[in-house]
């Protein structure tokens, strides 16, 4: 190993990785939503991303903070985490698939008013996509509580597509779903 060079990128990039995103982040004139899907074949993850504006951030977090003490507790959270996960509806193969909350994150009420910082819910379902069959996935979000449209970006494991054909998606222009074809592999 090379202690001068490979040492300082690996622990540039260990920095990089624990230095908090608000220090990345830059002013919202919008609400913006998006959920990213990291899709394998024995599960599919969810994280829904929602980045205040300066306009309305303030605002969202009162929402969120239903005791209107400033803080927000970890029974608010998993609320509003509970509420959106059911509000998206995830289906395989034909079949509705239950999203598990695994933890949430809510910046404070300045970063918010600033437009900065982001609301995080990370979801995961387990499921089963045996290789050698097609699949489909379908996957909508309901929510409407910050903003009207969510942008969802899938992502494949590895073990998905294994350099072959990559999945088939289709979206409908300012709508909050998606749906993703997967080739029998």
């Amino acid at each position: 190993m090379d202690w001068d060079g490979e040492v300082k990128q690996r622990f540039i990039g260990l920095a990089l990785l624990v230095v908090p995103a608000a220090i990345f982040a830059h002013p919202h004139a919008r609400v913006d939503q998006q959920a990213q899907m990291s899709i394998s074949r024995s599960e599919i993850s969810v994280s829904f991303r929602i980045i205040p504006s300066t306009q309305d951030g303030a605002h969202m977090f009162d929402h969120l903070d239903k005791d209107s003490n400033g803080l927000i507790s970890n029974s608010e959270k998993t609320a509003f985490a509970s509420s959106l996960i059911a509000n998206s509806h995830l289906t395989v193969n034909g079949r509705s698939v239950r999203l598990g909350l695994l933890d949430t994150e809510v910046p404070t009420r300045k970063t918010m008013r600033q437009g900065q910082g982001l609301i995080g819910v990370r979801s995961r379902a387990l499921t089963s996509l045996p290789a050698g069959r097609q699949h489909k996935i379908v996957f909508q979000i309901d929510d409407r509580q910050f903003a009207k449209g969510w942008f969802i970006q899938p992502f494949y494991h590895r073990d998905l597509t294994n350099g072959r054909t990559a999945p088939d998606v289709s979206r409908k222009a300012g709508s909050s779903d998606i749906r993703i074809g997967i080739a029998a592999n």
